[in-house]
């Protein structure tokens, strides 16, 4: 449904705080919104749309906003999670509902100025306080994960270097033998490194004492940690005979 469209809506600066307005998309989206809603409760087509809703549908959105399908998805999507709207589908078109549009547009004079934009700027700022916490968890737990990986590569690292003494000394990992860690994690729990190098150091194969590999050119980490080759040497298959 598509009113002919006048005036003008109130937007305060306080916007520039709000915790989606850093995402292009969800911004427009938004603001596409706050402008085209209605400015009072009307009936159409035998369905009651109240002030601050759009009658609208994702394909249309996309062809005003000239986004993509997804894009507004994802977009909506982002709205609904911080309590920016909610949304009722019908067979053809969806009735999106701006939830605080009432404080957002609200009729006011020289006296109430003062109350109506400490209103906005409180809406704004608990939309942006909550984007900021899931941001700052989003950081903690790859911090988290970040310190995990590093710790773990510091062990492989140390106990390679420890036990076996016939290989080039190591002292990093790549991204795949860190990759190769994470599926060894999965494949044997709190796997034993340090019985597994000693076990690599002992095989006259492996640590080329038997002549099939180059003195100081044995098998490399990357092929020792590879986790196919890794399950051949827990196996035994490169013990002595």
């Amino acid at each position: 449904m598509r009113k002919q469209l006048n005036g003008y809506i109130k937007l305060y600066r306080q916007m520039l705080n709000w915790g989606w307005y850093q995402d292009v998309n969800t911004k427009v989206v938004f603001l596409h919104l706050l402008l085209t809603a209605n400015f009072k409760d009307t009936e159409w087509q035998g369905i009651s749309v109240k002030r601050g809703d759009v009658v609208t549908s994702l394909s249309h959105l996309a062809n005003e906003l000239n986004l993509s399908v997804q894009n507004v998805r994802t977009a909506l999507n982002h709205l609904r999670s911080t309590g920016e709207i909610t949304s009722r589908s019908h067979s053809k078109f969806t009735i999106i509902s701006i939830l605080k549009y009432n404080e957002y547009q609200a009729d006011s004079t020289t006296d109430n100025n003062e109350p109506t934009n400490s209103q906005q700027t409180d809406n704004f700022q608990t939309a942006s306080d909550q984007q900021q916490r899931k941001n700052d968890n989003n950081d903690n737990n790859y911090n988290k994960e970040k310190n995990v990986l590093e710790d773990r590569s510091r062990k492989v690292l140390n106990s390679y270097n420890t036990y076996c003494l016939s290989f080039e000394r190591e002292y990093w990992l790549n991204k795949t033998a860190v990759r190769y860690l994470s599926v060894i994690e999965l494949m044997y729990p709190s796997f034993n490194y340090d019985r597994y190098f000693q076990r690599v150091e002992d095989s006259d194969f492996l640590s080329g004492r038997n002549g099939r590999w180059i003195i100081g050119k044995c098998a490399s980490l990357d092929w020792l940690l590879n986790p196919a080759n890794l399950k051949k040497v827990v196996n035994g298959q490169y013990d002595n005979k």
